[in-house]
């Protein structure tokens, strides 16, 4: 155990989920105690339809899917299958980096994939 990466995680994450729930509308709203937990902080999406907890990876992933095919289409590619080798990134001014693209090998041909 990393105790430097477990306090950057525990006073990070507060954030991440809030922006989450404002930007994207993901419905973390559920906090729940996981197997080797000592209390309860793993936040999740409110059970499905039928009272089953849905995955908190699962409630993402489709979300961020759903926003990049409609917000993105065209800008952004999704593929499956594929094994990112390299991001291509810039740093601004102001010392934060963003991701442009990735380089990916896909069946050993390499692609990159640009977001802009």
């Amino acid at each position: 155990t990393n105790p430097s990466l477990v306090r950057a995680l525990s006073i990070q994450s507060a954030p991440s989920i809030h922006w989450l729930q404002k930007k994207f509308n993901i419905p973390l709203d559920v906090v729940s105690q996981l197997g080797g937990h000592s209390a309860s902080r793993t936040h999740r999406a409110p059970p499905d339809s039928f009272g089953q907890p849905v995955p908190v990876g699962y409630a993402i992933m489709s979300k961020m899917k759903e926003v990049i095919e409609i917000e993105y289409s065209g800008r952004i590619e999704i593929r499956c299958g594929s094994k990112v080798t390299n991001f291509i990134k810039e740093q601004d001014d102001e010392g934060v980096y963003s991701v442009n693209g990735v380089d990916v090998d896909r069946d050993r041909w390499f692609w990159l994939l640009s977001i802009f």
